[in-house]
């Protein structure tokens, strides 16, 4: 996202770049959810499986601030120290 790249289009970079296909997979799907119109958040909570609903709800509240990049920043750190 810093690098300007639109969403849609970091899914596409990462599954490109999995080698598990089950992880592959998952991310398409999100990818394909959102192209569909849903929210980032609503995609992931599709998934529960990989994301908890805290994970969810600061994706969703990060979503409806536009500070999505913000929160995505914070929570990649909180998992680091998790």
């Amino acid at each position: 996202m810093k690098a300007g790249v639109p969403l849609t289009q970091s899914f596409e970079i990462v599954a490109d770049s999995l080698d598990n296909p089950s992880m592959k997979d998952l991310v398409l799907k999100i990818k394909a959810d959102i192209e569909a119109g849903g929210t980032f958040a609503s995609s992931l909570r599709k998934h529960p499986r990989y994301f908890d609903d805290l994970f969810c709800s600061l994706v969703e509240s990060g979503e409806q601030s536009g500070a999505l990049e913000t929160m995505l920043e914070r929570v990649a750190t909180y998992k680091e120290k998790k």
